[in-house]
């Protein structure tokens, strides 16, 4: 049951936020075509949840917590546009072991709460625009990112686009601060 004035369900997912640093060094790499993802909602999408109740979410936010994911370092070498759905991306040719653990252990956790298991392979990428025009696939200078905390985001679809709200952040052994 949600709390008095909060939604009864909210578009939820579990992502990696990168920071201001690796956001400079990604933006360099933005098409000039098709529609622009805004810097500030650039992430790496780790299980997307749907419309969750309260009470789901509480139960996913005591899994995070009682997670115990270590921190990674991710590579961004790879650039491209899938043909299909105009999505023009970032992503890393070798997926960290870590990150891999970490996605699985939150998508069984979702799974555990009724939320649909994704049936494609789980492919971390950085979408950078929509409705882009396909492009063939390159190698990239890499951008290393510090991978030290994942976190909750809310995300509301309204006429001019995704708007994101972090809700809630979870460090990674061996990273930064609890934020």
């Amino acid at each position: 049951m949600a709390q008095q004035g909060e939604p009864d369900s909210a578009r939820l997912f579990f992502a990696l936020w990168p920071d201001a640093g690796v956001r400079r060094r990604v933006a360099e790499h933005c098409p000039r075509h098709g529609r622009l993802v805004p810097p500030q909602n650039w992430h790496v999408t780790l299980v997307f949840l749907g419309g969750v109740t309260a009470r789901v979410r509480a139960a996913l936010e005591q899994a995070a917590d009682a997670a115990d994911p270590e921190a990674f370092s991710l590579s961004l070498d790879r650039r491209g546009c899938w043909r299909r759905s105009g999505i023009f991306w970032l992503a890393a040719s070798a997926v960290p072991s870590a990150l891999q653990r970490l996605q699985l252990q939150l998508a069984e956790a979702a799974a555990e709460m009724g939320v649909p298991r994704e049936t494609r392979p789980y492919l971390p990428h950085l979408t950078l625009a929509r409705k882009a025009r396909p492009e063939p696939e390159t190698i990239i200078d890499p951008i290393q990112w510090r991978v030290d905390e994942f976190c909750l985001v809310r995300s509301e679809l309204l006429p001019q686009g995704a708007r994101y709200a972090v809700l809630r952040r979870w460090p990674l052994r061996g990273g930064g601060q609890p934020g």
